[in-house]
């Protein structure tokens, strides 16, 4: 910083968190709702805690009342919210005894504006949470740091400083995705050129505090896009070439001189928060689409703790803006898009709230693509999610409701997460992170719900699961239960769970499984076209198998849905003297079994063809009404089609003489595929007869002797 940090006053009470007070329908990044030491203008305190986000927040005393500032600057409880959603004031500060009939936890009932980022419920992960997820999803972004300061507020800290921060937030992300999540910083030329970072940007007006003014702050980094143009050319980071450069090419994070309100009441501030909008117009060719934005300073200067923000605001608006990641923190202060990005620890030297943010949820790793699902169903060796790989720390057990299930997950005190002595405790000693999902149902109040171990919400003190705190987790254990959202018994479990540490192991059971995969696939070709297959149906609860077949092994094509209990299937209409690869899946409703062995086989080749086939016998011609004729005919062997010859009948009259004669001029032929034998002939009304013969390579065979038929029109 330009000036050093005083001294921090022990002014902390503790988290004081109630899902009670969390609005419902809007969310960006969540207030750290501690209580510290609020000064009037006059010089009178108050203890005060923020709470809401930047679409909707408000600061509370201890007992809960509301408050906010006059436009002196003077705290002041809030008698209501006008339809404007702007508070209205009664007389009395903050500092001061509340008025008598004052209703605690007033809000108002602003809303969401569009672009801001989505809640969990938005998201479903129901399709993606299978376990045919192979591909990890590896991200490589640029990042760019713009430092805007005005006429009247000042940067007070260091581009160089916010390089540091830049490089803290890219090990948190190589670390918390497990290697799938590489930042750099952007190339540009101002001051060190390629940190990353331009600033401070002079915007050549006065701070707007949208922190106190309901202002939305968007304009702000539209005009730091533009000032900070010569000095970096956009058009390099539209990579897909659409014109538009958004998040995932180039994240851009715009700090503003002054406070972030969402943990501190000093002035002049703003919210953290992230946007979907384009920013500066048409800049360098291409568009710039979506920012993120955070006040420069934390704490403040009356009480002795201001201090340059820390790194865990910035990783959870980036987790909105370059990882799709949805607010979790109604439930939950256990990963960094909840309360966890402020996580801090003693033990490590952490001074401020968010030097170390928790490390991802197992919920999280698998939105971002960072993680993969385990599907155990018996004794389960569960590695750190700090540890282990991508592969092996999340498990998940099923129940039969479409997208309900549980993650398990190891948490320990490791990396970042040592962050978590803050959201638990400083004995916080690890153990497994048990969650309760629902993705894919509006109904249900919580969608990503920690069960710990002592029935605490973490953030107030709660456990976490291991052998001597809470060692069975199932639908009897108090007071965490593995019940369904809707009250009824999962018949899921976590049991025999071992004491904490870096790997630790647990039985994992739920009836809801996904069946056991056919073995022993047989495939044996009979015909030049066909080719029998036969399997072990090793499951007793699928629905269904699916049949899979190649001629390459790379492009596989499911040929047949089949019943449950099915073990053989016949696969026809195939093309001669070549080799079929086939693979069989069982399929329930909790999802599809690993797949069978392949095995191939190669179809017979057509018997050699030396001589024309002989003539087709069997026709015969019915009248089918409607001026149609339905031919049909014995199959003959070695046929490539078939020729079928028509004549009419026709009436010829000689004065009074009259006859009936076939004429050649009304001669039509018709030509079939091979093992054809019938043929709808729309041939109108009147008498009509026909013969057929067979042809091949070789030759044609003798035409067959004629069938007669009258037909009828309508």
């Amino acid at each position: 910083m330009r000036k050093p940090p005083n001294r921090m006053k022990n002014l902390i009470f503790g988290s004081i968190i109630s899902s009670l007070f969390i609005t419902t329908t809007t969310f960006a990044a969540p207030a750290v709702e501690i209580a510290q030491e609020v000064f009037q203008p006059n010089g009178d305190t108050f203890i005060g805690i923020q709470k809401g986000d930047e679409w909707n927040h408000r600061m509370e005393t201890v007992d809960g009342y509301t408050v906010s500032r006059d436009k002196d600057g003077t705290w002041r409880y809030v008698k209501r919210f006008g339809k404007d959603n702007h508070p209205v004031l009664s007389d009395a500060p903050a500092h001061k005894k509340a008025p008598s009939k004052l209703r605690k936890h007033l809000k108002s009932s602003a809303e969401r504006p569009e672009g801001a980022p989505e809640l969990a419920t938005d998201f479903s992960l129901s399709d993606e949470l299978d376990t045919s997820l192979a591909a990890l999803n590896q991200t490589d972004i640029s990042v760019l740091f713009l430092l805007a300061e005005f006429s009247d507020r000042k940067g007070q800290t260091t581009p160089e400083e916010w390089a540091e921060n830049g490089r803290k937030i890219r090990d948190y992300y190589l670390k918390a995705s497990h290697g799938n999540a590489v930042q750099r910083p952007a190339q540009e030329s101002h001051g060190t050129p390629n940190d990353g970072v331009i600033g401070w940007l002079d915007l050549g007006y006065n701070h707007p505090d949208p922190g106190t003014k309901w202002v939305w702050p968007g304009g702000i980094a539209q005009k730091a896009a533009i000032a900070a143009d010569p000095y970096i050319d956009y058009s390099i980071y539209d990579t897909n070439g659409d014109g538009m450069v958004g998040p995932t090419e180039l994240t851009v994070v715009v700090v503003v001189a002054g406070y972030e309100q969402s943990v501190s009441p000093a002035k002049p501030s703003l919210w953290a928060h992230y946007a979907a909008q384009k920013l500066g117009g048409h800049i360098d060719g291409i568009w710039n689409w979506g920012y993120s934005m955070q006040g420069e300073l934390h704490g403040t200067p009356e009480n002795n703790t201001e201090h340059m923000a820390t790194i865990g605001t910035t990783v959870h608006e980036m987790g909105h803006q370059s990882y799709k990641l949805p607010d979790l923190w109604r439930r939950t202060g256990h990963d960094p898009m909840s309360w966890g990005w402020a996580g801090v620890s003693k033990t490590m030297g952490d001074k401020w709230r968010g030097e170390r943010p928790v490390m991802p949820s197992a919920w999280s790793k698998l939105k971002a693509g960072w993680a993969t699902i385990n599907d155990v169903n018996g004794t389960a060796q569960i590695p750190s999610s700090t540890s282990g790989s991508a592969f092996d720390t999340v498990f998940r057990l099923q129940t039969d409701n479409e997208g309900e299930y549980y993650l398990v997950e190891n948490r320990q005190l490791d990396s970042y997460d040592y962050g978590l002595q803050f959201l638990a405790s400083t004995y916080f000693t690890g153990g497994l992170a048990i969650w309760h999902v629902h993705d894919s149902s509006p109904d249900y109040k919580w969608y990503t719900d920690l069960k710990e171990a002592d029935g605490k919400i973490i953030p107030l003190g709660g456990n976490l699961w291991t052998a001597t705190n809470g060692g069975t987790f199932d639908d009897n254990s108090t007071p965490s239960n593995s019940n369904l959202y809707d009250g009824s018994d999962s018949g899921i479990s976590v049991t025999n769970i071992s004491a904490s540490g870096t790997i630790m192991t647990a039985d994992l059971h739920t009836p809801h499984v996904i069946p056991e995969a056919p073995t022993d696939l047989l495939a044996a070709a009979v015909s030049p076209s066909q080719i029998d297959l036969t399997w072990t149906d090793n499951a007793n609860n699928e629905t269904g198998f699916n049949l899979d077949r190649s001629t390459d092994q790379a492009n596989w094509f499911t040929v047949a849905v089949l019943a449950p209990d099915s073990q053989s299937y016949s696969d026809t209409e195939l093309e001669s003297a070549t080799t079929y690869y086939y693979r069989v899946r069982s399929y329930n409703n909790i999802g599809e079994s690993g797949t069978s062995n392949i095995t191939s086989a190669t179809t017979e080749s057509d018997p050699e063809i030396t001589s024309p086939p002989v003539t087709p016998s069997g026709l015969v011609a019915n009248n089918e009404g409607n001026g149609t004729a339905l031919l049909n005919w014995s199959d003959v062997e070695n046929e490539a089609g078939y020729s079928i010859h028509r004549q009419k009948k026709s009436i010829i009259t000689f004065g009074w003489w009259t006859i009936k004669v076939w004429l050649t001029s009304s001669d039509t032929f018709f030509e079939t595929d091979v093992n054809v034998t019938s043929l709808a002939d729309n041939s109108g009304d009147g008498i009509f007869r026909y013969r057929i013969k067979a042809f091949n390579n070789i030759g044609e065979s003798n035409w067959s002797g004629w069938t007669e038929v009258n037909v009828t029109g309508n």
